[in-house]
């Protein structure tokens, strides 16, 4: 082959690579005059985040010297995730237009500028991701969230006896051996509820694409305490999705009134909870592709119920279908527990189910009473195997005097 012919052969794809560089970085979103990255950030073998409620004692989301305290202390001690929590008890804790509140108006007066828009632009600058944490179908305490303002109580879950999983309301005698949420959901398997978080999640892209992704909270049906095995046995405990929309809808697709059907009768608690399960599978297929679509570059995460039997079971969470089928990057196993082989063990059966995505440990550092409380098990969870840490609080991280030395990690 002629030299010439080589050259050319050579430099032509090469010279086609770095033009169709040049137009992804020229069409990049910018945030606050920094270009957002378009393709999902590689992430590190093993990440460590720390989830940042709204109700930090810290006050990140109102104070800019916080702010910055929480950006640097990640820099300092090797954190590379931050989930800042902007969506909680159905209230937005960001500019927006249907689900705000006035909350954002208090942020800005107080910050002196948009308080999630500063941390995106610095924390861009200082190479540290920072997620968007939605608590996706609980309402906390909120009675008058703004969904609820909108629908009605008629997108609530419902238990078998038509109460809704907050352990306050319509207390009956059963409540003497079954403890109830301390908060209200949503039903899932309600369309109207589908496409109000379908809306949050689309705003929030809209507003922030700064964001290196979406982290999901609370995307399962209640976790009664104790709980059932499946629904056959709902007359002896408690057992969610009852809710009107999810049951119309299942009749309408040819299932039988779960409340009038005996669930022992031709496995019928097999084709009622699988219905469950696909209601919270649905809502988290729906959100995937509109984050695929809106913002490609996001990682998807989910906080999740650690053993996977009962997320499947009892939360209908069922997260390693999640993994198998790609809809999320990665779940975090909210390991929080003080029983140490428990929470180990937790742990291992979780990265059994990695499927197509990593798996996340989580760490309750408000458990500790000290340091040497916690730290030694996130050694022992970074010898299994783990994709990376997540660490709740920072609140609890700054109370405990935690600083991350390489040893210690």
């Amino acid at each position: 082959m002629k030299p010439k012919t080589l050259f050319f052969l050579l430099f032509i794809p090469l010279f086609i690579f770095v033009l169709a560089l040049r137009l992804v970085q020229k069409h990049a979103p910018v945030v606050s005059g920094i270009p957002v990255q378009t393709l999902k950030p590689a992430v590190p073998v093993v990440a460590m985040g720390v989830w940042v409620s709204v109700f930090d004692s810290s006050r990140v989301l109102y104070s800019k010297q916080a702010a910055d305290d929480l950006l640097a202390y990640c820099r300092k001690n090797a954190i590379t995730d931050i989930y800042l929590q902007i969506y909680r008890s159905g209230i937005a804790y960001y500019q927006s237009a249907f689900t705000g509140d006035n909350v954002y108006d208090v942020m800005v007066t107080s910050f002196g500028e948009d308080p999630v828009a500063y941390l995106l632009a610095r924390a861009a600058q200082q190479e540290l991701r920072v997620h968007a944490w939605v608590n996706v179908l609980s309402l906390a305490k909120n009675q008058k969230a703004p969904i609820l303002r909108e629908y009605g109580t008629e997108v609530l879950t419902r238990d078998r006896q038509g109460r809704s999983s907050i352990r306050t309301e319509s207390v009956d005698k059963s409540d003497q051996y079954y403890l109830r949420d301390d908060q209200i959901f949503l039903e899932p398997g309600e369309e109207r509820v589908t496409q109000w978080i379908l809306k949050v999640v689309d705003e929030i892209a809209e507003k922030y694409p700064g964001f290196s992704g979406i982290h999901l909270d609370y995307i399962r049906y209640p976790y009664p305490v104790p709980f059932i095995p499946d629904s056959r046995f709902s007359t002896y405990g408690i057992s969610y999705g009852y809710g009107e929309g999810s049951i119309r809808r299942f009749v309408q697709a040819g299932g039988k009134d779960p409340l009038k059907t005996d669930m022992f009768k031709d496995d019928f608690h097999l084709q009622w909870d699988n219905w469950k399960r696909d209601q919270i599978t649905g809502l988290l297929e729906k959100i995937s592709r509109q984050v695929n679509v809106k913002r490609p570059y996001w990682l998807l995460s989910c906080a999740v119920v650690p053993a996977q039997e009962r997320a499947y079971a009892v939360a209908y969470q069922d997260w390693s279908l999640w993994l198998d089928k790609g809809l999320v990057d990665y779940i975090v196993l909210m390991n929080y527990s003080k029983d140490r082989r428990l929470a180990l063990d937790a742990v291992r059966g979780g990265l059994s189910f990695r499927g197509r995505g990593k798996i996340y440990a989580g760490l309750g550092a408000f458990l500790a009473k000290a340091p040497g409380d916690i730290l030694g098990l996130a050694q022992d969870l970074r010898g299994l195997g783990v994709d990376g840490l997540v660490w709740f609080a920072y609140e609890d991280l700054l109370r405990l005097g935690i600083s991350f030395q390489p040893e210690a990690q």
